[in-house]
């Protein structure tokens, strides 16, 4: 997890967002630092969400030694950052620097703040199987103010110039590696139980079809097995990131914790509506986690949102190492090891709650 590692800290990651915002401060570019603050939630927020304790306090690149940071400390860290994002953003400031230097929004401020409280619910919901209802509480608050369209969505931006096109696009066409990535049978087949519309954006008609996929023992759906070559396929699709299809559903899984099913309908609606599918009742969690799951297809978020919810059902490859269980985590990078002493050993980080980070005390059956 070397490059991985490096991205959150190095060139264009932690070191480089951190100049950005000195930069602004110093040219009183307050809108700008907000956007930039946004991006290092972002950022140290993933990495957070992967890694479990993480450096952040002490991390730059004057410390090659910093300490690991506690999880759930980190997460209050970027709650306390992403305000002072909102209060950049919503601070009435003139700009002249950013502009077309934003590849997201332009400059715009109004969408960086519902992003700024989209990722701040989606924070929230990463505590709340350790934290219960008072995360959840935090997340209805935020998701309320967070992305309000569907034309607002936080996308990667993409383009047909060399080095820009989308990262599956480049994965598939120029690594040598694209067709060995398949759809997954379990989603697959679940799209087309519900004739879900969006089976042609995600996949490639399988053969016989028409859309299958794999699962990890091997098998493979009766229609065969689609590559990832939907619609979306193409190398200026602008990859989702942070979406108001992401804000719906914590709107809620929210609700239904704190309220109750029909709490949640009217959000699960929404979402189904917006890709032309008719209401169904929401009776359980499930009803709330397969909408996400489906609508958050490439998105990382699936593998927090399973952590907490466990949803998809998986059954994991019976590995001793990690206790016969979906590992919950992956391993630090060797290169944080071989130069940092308070790096946790392999054993250290197997030990931990199962190969579990804070957040996610419980593993999933």
């Amino acid at each position: 997890f070397n490059a991985d590692w490096a991205q959150i800290y190095g060139g264009g990651g932690l070191k480089e967002i951190r100049e950005v915002q000195a930069s602004a401060t110093a040219d009183d570019e307050i809108v700008y630092r907000g956007i930039a603050k946004v991006w290092e939630a972002f950022t140290v927020g993933t990495a957070a969400s992967i890694w479990g304790d993480i450096p952040y306090s002490q991390a730059g690149p004057d410390n090659p030694t910093p300490v690991f940071d506690d999880q759930l400390a980190v997460y209050d860290a970027l709650q306390v950052l992403l305000d002072g994002a909102i209060a950049d953003l919503q601070s009435g400031i003139v700009q002249t620097g950013v502009g077309a230097a934003d590849l997201v929004f332009g400059g715009d401020a109004t969408l960086w703040t519902e992003t700024a409280y989209t990722l701040k619910a989606r924070y929230y919901l990463h505590t709340a199987e350790a934290r219960g209802v008072p995360a959840y509480q935090g997340a209805l608050a935020a998701a309320q103010l967070g992305i309000s369209l569907p034309e607002n969505n936080f996308t990667a931006y993409h383009s047909q110039t060399q080095g820009e096109q989308n990262g599956w696009w480049q994965f598939y066409n120029l690594s040598g590696f694209g067709p060995d990535v398949v759809a997954g049978q379990f989603l697959a087949d679940l799209m087309v139980a519900r004739n879900d519309p969006r089976l042609a954006e995600y996949f490639a008609l399988s053969e016989p079809g028409p859309y299958g996929g794999l699962s990890p023992d091997g098998s493979e759906s009766a229609a065969g097995v689609s590559q990832l070559q939907g619609t979306r396929a193409t190398p200026d699709f602008r990859q989702p990131l942070i979406t108001w299809q992401e804000n719906q559903m914590i709107l809620a899984e929210a609700n239904f914790v704190l309220s109750g099913a029909g709490a949640a309908q009217p959000f699960v609606d929404a979402l189904r509506a917006s890709v032309l599918l008719p209401s169904v009742p929401v009776t359980s969690l499930n009803t709330v986690m397969e909408e996400k799951y489906i609508a958050l297809f490439q998105n990382i978020e699936v593998f927090n949102d399973y952590k907490r919810t466990c949803y998809p059902p998986i059954t994991p490859f019976p590995n001793p190492s990690f206790g016969g269980v979906v590992p919950g985590r992956v391993f630090y990078a060797e290169s944080e090891r071989n130069v940092n002493p308070n790096t946790p050993s392999v054993a250290q980080q197997l030990g931990t709650n199962g190969f579990r980070n804070d957040n996610d005390p419980a593993p999933c059956p």
